[in-house]
């Protein structure tokens, strides 16, 4: 199958972000940021573009999704595995705690 392009269009909106410690103080944005969050953002800019987009096949489509699924099962196994080494340590701890009651008389120090 032929891979056909298609022209695809959509508006930019340019923001200046009010807090004057952030490093990077415009914002490109495919929303109006600034009328949802005037405090935060001043909208300076609004500008249309178009440009060419390939379409990918479906066996193309197919493929990525597969790989972002295998990406996300990884992640998953990645966050298992970590709560379960700290469900772990947990249970190691109780295991290792000393019931025996102290004297008394004991002084820690």
């Amino acid at each position: 199958m032929e891979a056909h392009t298609t022209t695809l269009s959509t508006r930019l909106y340019i923001h200046l972000n009010l807090n004057p410690y952030t490093k990077n103080r415009f914002i490109i944005s495919t929303t109006d940021m600034g009328s949802r969050m005037p405090d935060h953002y001043l909208l300076l800019s609004i500008m249309p573009i178009e440009f060419e987009f390939t379409v990918p096949d479906a066996i193309e489509i197919i493929g990525t999704q597969v790989e972002q699924l295998r990406a996300q099962k990884q992640q998953i196994a990645m966050q298992t595995e970590t709560r379960l080494a700290e469900l772990e340590d947990k249970i190691q701890q109780l295991l290792c705690l000393d019931h025996t009651p102290e004297d008394v008389h004991h002084i820690p120090f």
